[in-house]
């Protein structure tokens, strides 16, 4: 039975299969059922008060434009990009929906890497959305690089207590053509290919 206002969807279980930790699926869950509390749910319940996402500052705040368009969190996914070995090659579409997203980037992927990929993908957003916070109720603001920095500093941890997700040299040499739906959303304003040598 399917309650009114409740949201279901196929890719739930790759969030709990995900290699991460309990709160940051919950998050990703809440997300993808595009129900994390940005302005323009906000503004939905009568709620007063700014409606330009605090990242960029210019653009309506959706947790699509959260996560994914607004150029801040663009430089953090090409940092992540870099980081992971996932390639560098940027089109110029972006993403209009979160759980499109979230599929078309998991969905050429099997076992172990596709466990890891979600969990990346979690901890990004999770780490966005805290950057969100951070600005609204503490009135400070990070870099694209800092967030990055504690994108890593989460998984790393994760790794040292459990072995994942894994990571780069885990899984070198990874052709970048399974990630490329993966930079074909995320990417909006780069026009540019750049080549990411091997560490």
């Amino acid at each position: 039975m399917q309650l009114q206002g409740t949201y279901s969807d196929g890719s739930q279980h790759k969030v709990w299969k995900a290699f991460a930790e309990g709160k940051v699926k919950f998050f990703a869950r809440v997300l993808l059922q595009r129900k994390i509390l940005t302005a323009d749910l906000l503004s939905a319940r009568h709620w007063q008060g700014p409606a330009t996402c605090p990242l960029c500052d210019q653009e309506p705040e959706t947790a699509c434009h959260l996560c994914l368009q607004c150029y801040f969190a663009r430089e953090v996914w090409f940092l992540i990009g870099n980081w992971m070995g996932w390639g560098a090659g940027f089109l110029s579409t972006v993403a209009t929906d979160i759980q499109d997203w979230w599929n078309q980037t998991l969905q050429p992927l099997k076992g172990k890497e596709k466990r890891s990929a979600a969990a990346v993908l979690m901890y990004a957003t999770w780490n966005l959305w805290k950057e969100r916070n951070r600005r609204i109720f503490e009135s400070k603001a990070l870099r694209a690089d800092q967030v990055f920095e504690l994108i890593k500093q989460d998984i790393l941890l994760r790794r040292r207590v459990c072995a994942t997700p894994l990571i780069r040299e885990d899984l070198h040499p990874l052709s970048a053509a399974p990630f490329s739906c993966f930079y074909y959303y995320v990417s909006s304003s780069f026009h540019q290919t750049v080549i990411v040598r091997n560490l």
